[in-house]
């Protein structure tokens, strides 16, 4: 089984949800899988856009990555948007969930209408803003297409999760990590670099190629190994263009 990005945390104490081991040699694309912190990265204060997506539960509260991509739209990850109450959601913008520079309410969340929490394929989710984010904070446009001549490149992504799978301690926090695309495939890609990833609480938050001194979205993480250790999965935004409303942008 693999790991779920989204992180569940009851008071002060954080728990991962729908963590499992599996063999990092299966392929991307309809996997069966679970879900994705930053591991082996450093705490991160810009992109204002890139934000954490809180929702209440019973108990407790979930906490997920998001990326603002227009005004009023977020983009996360379809694991952590389905079957969800717009009521019991927000977006927060700030290097720490505890210390917010803004709360955002929710109008409408929703997950890909194809998307398979057995799988994780189609994995991705649009919240839709009730009312326009901050003119201060600009959002980041989706990447247009990507191709199999992303692997070898170098994306940098961005997350609130934990810091170390084994403890599962550090979630809340903003960090970034530089890691290498090592397979591209229909509407995934993936990554496994020695003491870098991603890991539970990413889930949702954006891989983004820079150029020109400019951010695009290339990915939203999806899943990984257990414990955060061996590999990652990002599903592709540029496939879902149309799901989200938006125009995707080339470099």
């Amino acid at each position: 089984m693999k790991r779920s990005l989204a992180l569940s945390f009851v008071a002060v104490s954080f728990v991962c949800v729908g963590c499992g081991i599996e063999d990092p040699s299966v392929g991307v694309d309809g996997a069966a899988a679970s879900g994705d912190a930053i591991v082996g990265g450093s705490s991160y204060s810009g992109l204002p856009a890139i934000g954490a997506l809180i929702i209440n539960v019973q108990g407790g509260q979930e906490l997920c990555t998001a990326t603002l991509i227009s005004p009023t739209k977020v983009l996360t990850a379809g694991h952590c948007s389905q079957d969800v109450v717009a009521a019991d959601a927000f977006f927060i913008i700030g290097a720490d969930v505890n210390k917010p520079d803004y709360t955002l309410k929710v109008a409408s969340i929703e997950a890909h209408p194809s998307f398979s929490m057995s799988t994780l394929k189609n994995d991705i989710g649009l919240v839709t803003l009730a009312e326009p984010a901050p003119a201060s904070v600009t959002p980041l446009p989706v990447l247009a297409s990507m191709s199999a001549s992303y692997v070898g490149k170098s994306l940098f992504f961005v997350g609130y999760g934990v810091d170390n799978g084994t403890s599962q301690t550090g979630a809340g926090v903003k960090r970034a990590v530089s890691m290498a695309i090592s397979k591209v495939s229909a509407t995934q890609f993936a990554y496994s670099t020695k003491g870098k990833n991603t890991c539970n609480g990413d889930s949702g938050g954006p891989a983004l190629v820079k150029s020109g001194g400019k951010y695009f979205v290339a990915g939203v993480t999806s899943y990984g190994d257990q414990t955060c250790v061996q590999y990652g999965v990002d599903t592709r935004a540029d496939m879902y263009q149309s799901f989200l409303g938006v125009v995707g942008v080339n470099p």
